[in-house]
């Protein structure tokens, strides 16, 4: 069990306050990704293109990730990498306020999960669609089928004799 002084509790605080603003972020993102569906089911680029970009920006955030709670871990003297089994390494009174950020952290990744996974199924929908219009559209494009030079010359005798 680790000892409770002030240090120790000022960096368990920065620890939740980052954890906080993280979640936030996440929670922040199911929004984001029902609008990114929203975009892809109405075929709306202009739409898709801005939101991509709020999603960069927003998971740009969590870059460091793995890092931060590593430093957070090492300041702590906590002998786990796993934040899960960090709950039992904590006074008692501050472990249940920690199971239920990570509760939070469990809801809030299935969301965005579930939503990513959507958008990514609609899209792939969507290129399918438009590789097998394209397919359909190179076997029966008569203007370029593999011999542009004889097309051309067609095209050009089409124009003399209309002349």
């Amino acid at each position: 069990m680790i000892i409770k002084n002030a240090k120790y509790k000022q960096t368990l605080d920065n620890f939740y306050k980052y954890l906080d603003e993280i979640l936030c972020i996440y929670e922040d993102a199911v929004p984001v990704l029902q609008e990114e569906f929203t975009a892809i089911a109405e075929n709306n680029i202009p739409l898709l293109n801005e939101n991509l970009k709020v999603q960069q920006a927003m998971f740009l955030k969590t870059k460091q990730f793995d890092s931060k709670v590593h430093s957070f871990l090492t300041e702590l003297n906590m002998p786990t990498t796993n934040l899960s089994a960090m709950i039992a390494e904590l006074p008692p009174e501050e472990g249940a306020s920690f199971k239920q950020i990570l509760d939070r952290f469990d809801v809030a990744g299935k969301n965005v999960l579930f939503y990513r996974d959507k958008c990514k199924a609609l899209l792939q929908q969507r290129l399918y669609r438009v590789d097998k219009v394209l397919e359909h559209y190179e076997q029966t494009n008569n203007l370029y089928n593999g011999h542009a030079g004889q097309v051309q010359s067609k095209s050009s005798g089409l124009l003399q004799t209309r002349a």
